[in-house]
């Protein structure tokens, strides 16, 4: 028996447990994932899925869930979606916040980032100390409030939270302030872009009834 919503999520690596939670939670549907990050590549079953879904729009009832995307991610670029799928088409916001973790980032461009122990994921302090050559008792000691107060650190969570909230407003689905009160409530990230389940729960519900789901 065919199911009575069909969903495909277009986003990151948020997406895939995104998908997971939504067929668990809303009952009789289906739902399944592609990759933005690869959905540009020639290759990659991600891009098949996109213009599968792409060349079916007119005789489908899929709807469709993407991060907002330009132009390099095309054929899944919203714009395009938008053009294609008109209001079975809509955005939601894409999860990225570094107040609780102004001191991680990334190295690298993405497909070549370097790793280290915690994979992918640096302290810009270690790799600050790294690059000018300092011992590992100096790098120590720029672990402290002042040196945190002095590189804004603290000012962190009111930048994010304002940059959040701009972003959102581009989504159809909103979803930032409820982010951010759960921030306040719970654990929300492992890193700056990666949710715990808490967000997901809640982020998932909410997609749910923007689909009547």
């Amino acid at each position: 028996m065919a199911s009575s919503h069909n969903i495909a999520v277009i986003a990151n690596c948020q997406a895939w447990p995104m998908a997971q939670i939504i067929a668990a939670i809303g009952g009789d549907v289906a739902c399944r994932f592609i990759s933005l990050n690869d959905v540009s590549a020639p290759a990659s079953a991600s891009r098949r899925s996109a213009l599968e879904i792409i060349a079916r729009a007119e005789t489908s009832d899929e709807q469709i869930l993407s991060f907002n995307a330009s132009a390099q991610f095309s054929p899944a670029d919203t714009d395009s979606m938008k053009a294609i799928f008109g209001d079975k088409f809509k955005t939601f916001t894409n999860i990225r916040f570094d107040g609780l973790h102004p001191d991680c980032t990334y190295f690298g461009r993405f497909g070549g980032r370097q790793l280290a122990s915690m994979g992918e994921y640096h302290s810009k302090l270690i790799l600050y100390a790294y690059a000018t050559g300092r011992s590992q008792q100096d790098c120590l000691t720029l672990f402290n409030g002042c040196n945190y107060e002095r590189l804004g650190y603290f000012e962190i969570w009111n930048i994010s939270a304002q940059l959040l909230l701009e972003r959102d407003e581009a989504c159809d689905i909103k979803f930032a302030s409820t982010f951010l009160e759960i921030c306040r409530q719970d654990y929300p990230l492992y890193s700056f872009n990666h949710p715990t389940s808490a967000v997901f729960h809640e982020l998932a519900i909410t997609l749910c009834r923007a689909l009547d789901i």
